[in-house]
């Protein structure tokens, strides 16, 4: 099984009138990625995946042309589907409802499903370990605390509340699938 590096996309741009999942960098995540990309050696991966939300893949492509690794776009990277409650302008709501989701059983808004969710890391596993060498995936914050937090008996909602933008997260694949099944 082969070894994933996650990279949370960095900072975005908020636009109420748009879908999150269409949402891109703001100038700060973007100047973050730049600096990431400079400072960073890429020659442990084998390959770069990403999500296909814009705030992840412009990382993807940068981190793939800077090192000349091959980019595929994998929908099961995807961030938590949240359009079915529009934009949620309080950010105290906000909070409140991503700890909902990512501690009670069941949730009483329209976001994905956690059990689609964890099919969707199933998927991407199953499809990863046809993958040589160590991949450098680019996804989202709710996507990663859906499951690593539990696999690693943590509170999810502590991780979804100090993960950083930009910030990298190694993970043995093995391990999530053995969680999953």
């Amino acid at each position: 099984m082969t070894d994933c590096t996650f990279l949370r996309h960095f900072e975005t741009r908020v636009e109420p009138d748009r879908p999150v999942s269409e949402w891109v960098l703001s100038d700060a995540g973007h100047a973050a990625m730049k600096e990431y990309v400079a400072d960073r050696s890429f020659d442990r991966f084998g390959h770069i995946l990403t999500s296909p939300e814009p705030k992840a893949e412009v990382a993807g492509r940068k981190i793939a042309e800077e090192s000349g690794l091959p980019l595929m776009v994998v929908d099961d990277l995807a961030e938590v589907d949240r359009s079915g409650e529009g934009f949620i302008d309080s950010e105290t709501q906000y909070e409140e409802m991503v700890e909902a989701y990512l501690t009670a059983d069941t949730v009483p808004f329209e976001w994905e499903n956690r059990t689609a969710v964890e099919q969707r890391w199933r998927s991407f596993i199953k499809w990863a370990d046809a993958v040589d060498g160590p991949i450098l995936a680019v996804t989202h914050g709710m996507f990663l605390s859906s499951v690593i937090p539990r696999m690693r008996g943590n509170d999810p909602v502590q991780f979804w509340q100090e993960l950083g933008f930009g910030e990298e997260i190694a993970v043995d694949l093995n391990e999530v699938m053995m969680f999953l099944e």
